[in-house]
């Protein structure tokens, strides 16, 4: 039997910060995988190589299965004050402390232990294991691509592990991102100014090395 923290702690121990490469976490889940028979991987790289997404889904007919999906990827701990190593699992009290832990590496290491664990179901679990969900969601995109191009069977339904406080929820937030140019005449200023240059501290995102433009 697969136990689901053994495997929390090894995927803790892999700096799958969004900068970094995530091949050897994957590489660490793969090798979970290739142990049973029944499983069939799939790999997508990004267009440098030095990232992958994984699609783990049970031979035959997944239709009417779940699927599982979750990031890899994390954000740094660049500037944050952590009381102990955030690349080591450290149980406090029976709270777990390490980076992704919540977000999301404990879900996949729960998923990836039944996964392991189960002998057969009526509902198939299948898996999917992103990178760069912090940083654009890449990795989700490329896979999604993959999945199309193949005409890859896919389950009708599907849970996001993302941290919701323990609550199942149905809908997220989204955002609309709108990117806005102007051009114009006037040199750069301050706001005492106004009338007579572009207000650059008006102005959100501003790129001040550009003379004639917003």
């Amino acid at each position: 039997m697969k136990n689901y923290f053994k495997i929390l702690d090894k995927l803790i121990h892999f700096d799958t910060t969004s900068s970094n490469s995530n091949i050897e976490a994957i590489d660490y889940i793969e090798s979970l995988f290739k142990q049973k028979k029944n499983y069939h991987i799939i790999k997508v790289y990004n267009s440098t190589k030095n990232k992958c997404s994984l699609l783990i889904k049970p031979q035959g007919d997944i239709s009417k299965g779940i699927l599982f999906a979750g990031h890899i990827d994390t954000v740094s701990v660049s500037g944050q004050k952590w009381s102990s190593n955030p690349f080591k699992l450290i149980n406090n009290n029976g709270k777990l402390f390490g980076r992704g832990v919540v977000d999301m590496k404990g879900f996949l290491s729960l998923v990836i232990a039944n996964m392991l664990n189960e002998s057969s179901s009526r509902l198939p679990f299948c898996l999917s294991v992103t990178h760069d969900e912090e940083t654009g969601c890449e990795g989700i995109y490329n896979l999604s691509k993959y999945i199309q191009k193949k005409n890859i069977l896919m389950p009708d339904k599907c849970i996001v592990g993302e941290p919701t406080k323990t609550k199942i929820v149905t809908a997220n937030k989204g955002a609309a991102v709108i990117d806005t140019i102007v051009r114009c005449k006037k040199d750069l200023g301050h706001s005492s100014n106004y009338n007579q240059k572009v207000n650059w501290r008006w102005s959100y995102g501003f790129d001040t090395s550009r003379k004639h433009g917003l």
